[in-house]
């Protein structure tokens, strides 16, 4: 009975924890464009820029101080000129009511490709428990991005798309 009762008990917990997996747990938006937040930056993990484009200009219609939704616009910039460039972006977001996560990626966003790794080990030291962060701070590495999908299995698309990209190209190299 003990045993049993323990293993409903470590499933329940399991189920619990996977279930409750969010790239974004305390947001600076409200219970709908947070969810619609969280498929955004799922979107841009996955390479789907314009799918998080179209995510985030729905948050802002659901919630208009949806400052997440503004770093998922800066995030998704590039040198197309409709779109606008990052730095341009990240004027329009009002920092002080960014939650501690969005405020780190914020930091992040701001910060030049040198400086890009100690800055991002700083945040994960801040926000360890971070989703995220965690993903932030993978890159190209193999071993980082399989210790991701293991952490965060609900989220782990991305990591499991660079793994693959990854081995296709060391591959490759092998022939």
């Amino acid at each position: 009975m003990k045993k049993i009762l323990l293993t409903s008990l470590m499933t329940f917990s399991l189920i619990f924890s996977v279930n409750a997996q969010q790239w974004i747990e305390d947001s600076s938006c409200n219970n709908k464009a947070s969810a619609i937040m969280n498929e955004a930056i799922t979107s841009i993990a996955n390479l789907e820029h314009l799918m998080a484009v179209g995510m985030a200009k729905a948050a802002l219609v659901v919630d208009k101080n949806c400052e997440c939704a503004k770093l998922v616009l800066a995030a998704a910039a590039s040198n197309n000129a409709d779109w606008g460039s990052r730095s341009e972006k990240l004027k329009q977001i009002n920092v002080s009511s960014l939650s501690n996560v969005e405020k780190a990626w914020y930091t992040l966003l701001s910060t030049s490709n040198e400086n890009f790794e100690e800055a991002a080990k700083k945040a994960l030291n801040n926000n360890p428990n971070s989703a995220l962060i965690h993903w932030l701070n993978t890159g190209q590495d193999m071993e980082k991005n399989e210790t991701f999908a293991l952490k965060f299995p609900l989220l782990a698309a991305g990591a499991y798309n660079t793994m693959a990209y990854g081995y296709a190209r060391d591959k490759k190299k092998k022939k």
